[in-house]
This record gives structure tokens, sequence and C-alpha cells, in this order.
């Protein structure tokens, strides 16, 4: 009798031991065998809904092309978030596996090298996944450094989420942010670095950049006009003469201009250019100003 309840609780606990235990420790995974992920295990992103939800409920700007997108110029101000769901909704119509993000260090810590984290993200309810194949493969070669908390406070990579867990869940990214220390031959060996990845379908790159700060709208535009000269022309070292009057991240610009030029895709389509105060009708906002830039393999 006695051992029959012994046994009875013995069955009892192995019950309960491998109904908690995590078979995929095994080989290795961080994950639990249920597939959910702890929530020390992703980049949890903070993001204003309000101007999230504002900006994939507005009518969607309907990019014609054919071919598929390989390359685009997106803001991070979720201001614009109009402008973001539009990019993000554009891409979901193409065959992607793999988005490579590109934005700057805006805090510019542990600026010595560009930053990754090969962590998932999470925004809302779905998981974005690494692509840590690229990641590792950067970090061997010593081109990127991971500094899981410097990329989860950074918005550069942050605002585009929720757009990207909207329209394309199931694609992996690539985050990769750039201080003011990487200098322009810098941002030519990561592009030669980047173009074996970039030169596969469904690969893309984005440079996750806001352009013209702080100045009038008036004022601007009239840097915008001269920044997209700058781009139309590949003039790479006049793009590295700008500070934050023109733009926030000369590298961002250079390493995407250099791997679509690669490609020989030296046409781009601005979608569109446009600044705060368009949106909020202030003309005495200190401005952020945007393109909505693509490139295609057509």
């Amino acid at each position: 009798m006695v051992l029959g309840k012994i046994i009875v609780l013995l069955i009892f606990v192995l019950i309960i031991f491998f109904s908690s235990f995590d078979f995929d420790l095994l080989s290795g995974n961080k994950y639990s065998f249920s597939g959910k992920i702890q929530t020390d295990e992703y980049h949890k992103v903070e993001y204003e809904k309000e101007l999230f939800e504002a900006g994939i409920s507005s009518q969607r700007k309907d990019v014609s092309y054919s071919g598929n997108i390989k390359g685009g110029i997106v803001p991070h101000h979720m201001l614009a978030s109009r402008i973001i769901a539009d990019f993000y909704y554009n891409l979901s119509k193409t065959e992607v596996n793999t988005i490579i993000i590109l934005g700057p260090n805006h805090y510019q810590l542990n600026r010595e090298a560009p930053l990754s984290s090969k962590l998932p993200w999470m925004a809302n309810e779905k998981i974005i996944k690494t692509d840590s194949l690229i990641i590792d493969e950067l970090m061997n070669k010593g081109l990127i450094k991971i500094d899981d908390q410097v990329l989860e406070k950074d918005h550069a990579i942050g605002s585009h989420i929720p757009f990207i867990e909207y329209y394309i869940p199931e694609v992996k990214i690539v985050p990769i942010l750039f201080s003011l220390e990487t200098d322009l031959d810098q941002a030519y060996e990561f592009a030669t670095e980047l173009e074996k990845y970039s030169a596969k379908d469904g690969v893309v790159i984005v440079s996750s950049v806001d352009f013209s700060h702080y100045l009038t709208g008036s004022q601007a535009r009239l840097r915008d006009a001269v920044t997209l000269t700058a781009m139309e022309n590949f003039d790479f070292e006049r793009l590295y003469s700008f500070n934050s009057d023109n733009l926030d991240s000369a590298a961002s610009i250079s390493i995407l201009l250099y791997n679509m030029s690669f490609l020989g895709l030296t046409d781009f389509s601005v979608i569109e250019n446009s600044n705060s105060t368009d949106i909020t009708k202030n003309n005495d906002y200190q401005t952020t100003s945007y393109f909505h830039i693509m490139f295609f393999d057509e």
C-alpha cells in the first residue's frame, strides 16, 4: 500500500518535471519548447501607439513598380508614421526575407564601432526575429559589436518594429546603428561587406534616417533640395560634409547608396519629401524633414 503511494507520487513528480523542462536548452536554443520567448530574451519596443495607429489607418500611398524593392530611405520620427506605414505596406507586396536596417546611434553610446543585437523584437504580440547568420558573420569580421542595451533604447530601429510586425511579421531583420565616428572609408568598407547579402533575392536594405532638424519648414525644404542633389549624384563626400541641418546619419545613407550602386541601381524614386510642419500645420515648429525613397531592381 505504501509502495503504491510512493510510485504514484514519483509519477506525479516526473510529470511536473517534464512538463516544465526546457527541451530546447539541449540544442542551445534559448526559446522554450512551447515556442514562447521569455520577457528578458527579446526587445520590448515602447512606441507612441496613437501615432502608429494613425499611420496605419491613413490612406495608403500605393506605389506601382516592376521587379522588387531592393532598398529604401524611411523616417524614424513617429510623427511621420504614415510614411513609415506606406513603405512597409509596399514592401509587403514584394519578395522579402531579410531587412537590413541602418540607422544613427542617436545617443552616441559605445560609439567606437557599429552596433547590433541578435535578440528578437516585439512591439505588440508578434516576435520579429533577427537574421543571426548575417549578424554573426559581420561580428566575426570585426565590423560590428553587440550591444543589446543601446539597440533597445534607440528609436532608429524601434520605431520601425511595429510597422514591420503589422505588415510583414515573418521577415527577419539585421539592425545596425552607426555613430558619428563612422567615417567615409569605413562606410565604404562596410558597404562592400554587405554587397553579398544585398545581392541576394529577398534581402532589402533600409536606411532609417531623418533629414533636416530644428529649422523652419522653409529652411528645411531648401536643405532637403541640397541633400537630394547629393544623393542623386552619389556624392558621398558632400553627404559627409552635412550636419543635422541636412541629415542625421551620413553613414546610413552612404552605405545604402554604395550597395545600390554595386547592384547597378543608380536611379531611385522619391515617393515623398515632407517635414513635420506639413503634418502639424505649425510653421513656427522646429521641424524634422523626411524622405521616402525606393530602389527597384526592375
